[in-house]
């Protein structure tokens, strides 16, 4: 495993190329990395994690197919990936270290490349002193190491990049930037020249909205159109690969909810919906909850398919709304 440095600073980023091979180090080493990609590989999209796309113009996603192509061009791609970061962000921008990895993962096809920005800080680590010939003594001192990188077995990285997306392939990249709050930092997803995708969740509930809309402009008036819809969002819960218009298409029509099932209809009502491209994991449908949070205080939260069955709103004349929830008599209460 080759890992190029670059490490910013007020003139031109530093290069060093470092092999782990020639390291006497290398088990402490592999440890490292191994651990903070396994936190990356497992880590959750959230408003810090996102599934991501390249841009045409990406210089990022250029320089990985050339890596692809002739791994003999590792470093000199790598170095272009450290300058381009270098230029792209602001005055601002911490300075850290950029470290490229391309590794591999047991029973994946192709290679990854990671991209981790770490930031370098102080840390005091307690130990047992020694006397000048390297004899423990027993009493306590602290040694303090000033450029530190982030332990994985407890800190995290603030920036990083795994291409392509290793549990969603439908996505080139998964983003995380822990600096970047609700808006990631805008110049790392300059740097890497992408689009953020809409999370899961996010896809999921258009998804449901769409189907709503469709089923009340196509069921006979006076039905209620949630019924048929929850039917159809658990059959395609069912699926076995990530769901796509083509599956929502698809479960539509094989429902048999629609005496005369208007394919395209649907179809533009997702276009219309900027929704045509959604992908979203099955067992991330499966698990979404919502939530209704009242002016009162009262929030209410359950399944998705236990509340689109047993939870009604109707709305009073006043403004107001009365909400039911159709349960058996044995329900559980208690104090949280």
């Amino acid at each position: 495993m080759v890992i190029p440095l670059p490490i910013e600073n007020s003139e031109e980023p530093e290069i060093n190329l470092q092999s782990l091979g020639q390291n006497d180090n290398i088990k402490i080493l592999s440890d490292f990395f191994k651990g903070h990609l396994e936190k990356i590989w497992l880590d959750k999209e959230s408003k810090k994690t996102c599934a991501a796309t390249f841009k045409v113009s990406s210089e990022i996603h250029k320089l990985f197919k050339d890596i692809v192509e002739d791994a003999t061009q590792f470093f000199k791609c790598t170095c272009d990936m450290a300058q381009q970061l270098y230029d792209t962000s602001p005055n601002t921008a911490s300075k850290g270290i950029l470290m490229v990895l391309l590794f591999s993962v047991a029973g994946e096809p192709s290679s990854f490349l990671g991209l981790l920005k770490m930031d370098p800080g102080r840390k005091d680590a307690i130990t047992l002193g020694e006397d000048k010939d390297g004899n423990v003594l027993l009493d306590l001192a602290v040694r303090t190491i000033k450029q530190a990188l982030p332990d994985p077995r407890g800190e995290k990285i603030l920036k990083w990049a795994v291409i392509p997306h290793p549990s969603r392939r439908a996505f080139e990249l998964k983003v995380k930037d822990e600096q970047g709050g609700s808006d990631r930092a805008k110049y790392f997803m300059k740097f890497l020249g992408c689009d953020e995708r809409p999370s899961a969740i996010e896809q999921s509930q258009v998804m449901v909205d769409v189907l709503h809309d469709f089923a009340k402009e196509n069921l006979t008036k006076g039905l209620d159109y949630k019924i048929p819809v929850n039917s159809i969002v658990e059959r395609i819960a069912e699926s076995d690969t990530e769901i796509t218009l083509d599956t929502v298409v698809k479960s539509v029509q094989q429902s048999g909810a629609f005496d005369r099932f208007d394919k395209d209809k649907l179809e533009r009502k997702f276009k219309e919906a900027d929704a045509k491209d959604i992908c979203i994991p099955p067992e991330k449908l499966r698990d979404i909850k919502i939530q209704y949070k009242l002016t009162s205080g009262i929030t209410i939260k359950g399944p998705r398919s236990a509340m689109e069955s047993y939870l009604k709103i109707e709305k009073k004349d006043n403004g107001k709304i009365v909400i039911q929830i159709e349960s058996t008599s044995d329900y559980e209460k208690k104090y949280v």
